[in-house]
């Protein structure tokens, strides 16, 4: 099936670019942070907009990464009981797991989805140091949380295919 390996390679590469795009983000926040600290101790005229970029910035990062940090196994994980399973039990539990995360990521991206719609139909805006529609601020909610329902869905597939095979690590 090329196709499905063309989408699984596609998915990726958008799940990559999202990793980059964040990266680059950490970097515009570590640069803006710098530079209203030299404008504030060295200028004594702090610029307004770094805080309220910097906020909505750290949300845009955890939407845009977690379903690539996911792919690659670095959510943190408490392990003391997972740790001692092996085998079928592991991969059960990991279905469980998989299936309730990708269920309520789900949930997430319908609600927020909803939400998006409501503040780009009602016009709502964020009034704090700039006025910004709050659409644009939070897009990346239902769209990170759809990226992450996908990954939880290959995740419970791969446990599926692998129970069903009895390719079980």
């Amino acid at each position: 099936m090329p196709s499905d390996r063309h989408a699984k390679g596609l998915f990726d590469r958008i799940l990559n670019f999202f990793f980059y795009f964040s990266c680059a983000i950490v970097a515009f926040i570590a640069i803006s942070v710098c530079y209203n600290v030299f404008m504030r101790y060295f200028l004594k005229s702090p610029p307004l907009w770094v805080v309220q970029a910097t906020e909505y910035s750290l949300l845009w990062i955890v939407f845009l990464s977690a379903s690539y940090l996911l792919r690659e196994g670095g959510h943190i994980s408490i392990d003391l009981i997972y740790g001692s399973l092996k085998g079928k039990k592991k991969v059960i539990v990991d279905l469980l797991i998989n299936f309730l995360c990708s269920f309520f990521m789900g949930i997430l991206t319908l609600f927020s989805s909803f939400y998006f719609f409501e503040c780009l139909s009602l016009k709502v805006t964020d009034v704090r140091t700039y006025t910004v529609p709050k659409w644009i601020l939070f897009s990346v909610i239902p769209f990170g949380s759809f990226f992450l329902t996908v990954q939880f869905l290959r995740l419970f597939f791969k446990e599926v295919k692998s129970l069903w095979s009895g390719t079980i690590r």
